[in-house]
């Protein structure tokens, strides 16, 4: 017996990807450090099968942009650590924006899906600067 025996399948639907109310995807600002407007946890990209790819995004409260970025990829070998260390947390105080990744470790995918996420996100800074002020 096969399945398409026992299941009618002619009158099926297939739903979007994704049924998330949209307004629960759109980055909102938040005061996560001084001197900055922070929007956490970002997500940029989504490669089927692994969770989204996120960013948080710090952007300075004084001067007028578009702001200097930097983009940080963490430190730990690509075996550990977070978006949120590192030694950028004095730059938005500094007129210097940071888009800091969470990319895929060597534990939830293989070489060179870290370095393929870190490049993903560079491309979508590139597009999406002009909306969170920043020169990319």
């Amino acid at each position: 017996m096969r399945a398409a025996d026992v299941y009618d399948v002619s009158e099926a639907r297939v739903l979007p990807y994704t049924v998330v109310d949209p307004r629960l995807q759109q980055p909102h600002p938040v005061r996560a450090l001084d001197a900055a407007t922070s929007y956490l946890n970002v997500a940029v990209a989504h490669d089927v099968g692994f969770r989204p790819l996120r960013v948080d995004i710090h952007v300075p409260e004084l001067g007028k942009g578009p702001f200097p970025v930097v983009l940080y990829a963490h430190g730990g070998g690509f075996v550990g650590g977070v978006k949120e260390i590192g030694p950028w947390s004095a730059l938005p105080g500094q007129g210097i924006a940071v888009v800091s990744v969470e990319y895929r470790l060597a534990g939830e995918a293989r070489f060179p899906a870290a370095i393929r996420d870190i490049e993903t996100v560079l491309c979508w800074l590139v597009a999406a600067a002009d909306d969170f002020g920043l020169d990319a």
